[in-house]
C-alpha cells in the first residue's frame, strides 16, 4: 500500500513533531536550512542579473524575453528540486536516529537520477496546473484571463493595459477555486518529490501516490492548514514584538532598525525553510508509512 489514511489530529501533528525536531537537532535543520537560503539568494541574485539582460536585449519581443525567462529559470528550479532531495533525506535519518549534517543537503544534487524524476515530477505537476487554471479562468473570468494574456504579451518596458471593468468581480470569483487548486498541487507535489527522494519510485507512480494521499486525506491536510497559518501568525507577531521592544529599548534610529531588521529577516527566512521542508516530510512519513533512512555511499 503506497499510501494510507490518517486520522485529521495529524495535520497539528505534523507542525508539533517538526518542532520538535527542530529543538532536538537545531544545527542540522537550522544549518541546513541556512544553506538553502543562502545558494538559494546567489543564485536568485545570477538569475535576476541574466533576466534583466535578457529584457532588455529582447525589449521590443515580449514572446522572445518570456522564453529566455523560461529557459533561465529552469536550471533554477531543477537546483531548487535537488536541496528539496537532500534536505527530505537529511531530516529522514535524523528521524530515524541516525547522525547527518546539514552539508548533506548537497547530496540530492549529486543524486543526478533521483533529481532528475523529482523534478520530472514537479514539472509535470506544474504544466497540468498552469492547463487547469488556464481553463478554470477561461470559463469563470475570461476578461481576466484576456487581460493578463495582453499583460504578458506586452513588452516590459510598456505601461501595462488598465484592468476591465469587470475585473475585481472576476478576480474574487476564480480565486479562492485557483487557491484551492493550487494548495491540493503543493500537496502532491510534496508527496510525490519526497516519494522518488525516499523510496525510489518512478515519476507517474509517484505523481499517483501524491494525488492518492491527498485525496484520502483531505480533512487532515485541511487541519494542517489551520495548524500551519496559526503557527506562521504567532511567529510573525513574535517577530514584530520583538523589533518593536528594540526599538522602544534602545531608541533605534530607522538605518540601525535596517540593520538589525536585515539579519532578522534571514534568520526567519532560514526558520521558515527549516519548517516547511520538515512539516513536507512528516506530511509523508504518516501518508505513506514512513520508510528506512537511505545507506550512505562509503
Amino acid at each position: 500500500m503506497a499510501t494510507q489514511s490518517v486520522g485529521a489530529g495529524k495535520g497539528f501533528a505534523w507542525v508539533l513533531d517538526t518542532l520538535g525536531l527542530i529543538r532536538r537537532h537545531p544545527a542540522q535543520m537550522l544549518g541546513g536550512a541556512g544553506w538553502v537560503l543562502g545558494v538559494t539568494l546567489a543564485v536568485m541574485v545570477a538569475f535576476l542579473v541574466l533576466n534583466v539582460g535578457a529584457m532588455w536585449l529582447a525589449a521590443e519581443s515580449p514572446v522572445v524575453s518570456s522564453l529566455i525567462g523560461l529557459l533561465l529559470s529552469l536550471p533554477l528550479m531543477y537546483m531548487f528540486v535537488g536541496l528539496f532531495i537532500g534536505y527530505l533525506r537529511m531530516v529522514h535519518k535524523l528521524d530515524a536516529g541516525e547522525p547527518a549534517s546539514a552539508t548533506e543537503i548537497f547530496e540530492g544534487m549529486r543524486d543526478v537520477g533521483t533529481n532528475m524524476r523529482a523534478f520530472g515530477v514537479y514539472m509535470l505537476l506544474l504544466v497540468a496546473t498552469y492547463l487547469l487554471a488556464g481553463m478554470l479562468v477561461a470559463v469563470l473570468a475570461p476578461d481576466v484571463g484576456r487581460w493578463y494574456l495582453d499583460a504578458m504579451m506586452s513588452s516590459p518596458l510598456e505601461q501595462p493595459a488598465p484592468p476591465p471593468p469587470g475585473f475585481t468581480s472576476g478576480f474574487f470569483k476564480v480565486f479562492p477555486i485557483l487557491l484551492a487548486l493550487c494548495l491540493f498541487t503543493y500537496a502532491v507535489q510534496g508527496i510525490g518529490v519526497a516519494q522518488v527522494a525516499l523510496r525510489d519510485r518512478g515519476v507517474i507512480a509517484a505523481i499517483g501516490d501524491g494525488f492518492m494521499g491527498v485525496v484520502r486525506n483531505l480533512i487532515p491536510l485541511l487541519m494542517f492548514l489551520v495548524a500551519a497559518v496559526i503557527l506562521w501568525v504567532v511567529i510573525a507577531l513574535g517577530f514584530g514584538i520583538f523589533l518593536a521592544l528594540i526599538m522602544a529599548l534602545v531608541h533605534f534610529t530607522t538605518q540601525w532598525l535596517l540593520v538589525l531588521a536585515v539579519p532578522l529577516y534571514l534568520l526567519l527566512c532560514g526558520l521558515a525553510i527549516a519548517i516547511s521542508y520538515g512539516m513536507g516530510y512528516h506530511l509523508w512519513r504518516d501518508i505513506c508509512g514512513g520508510a528506512p533512512a537511505p545507506e550512505v555511499a562509503a
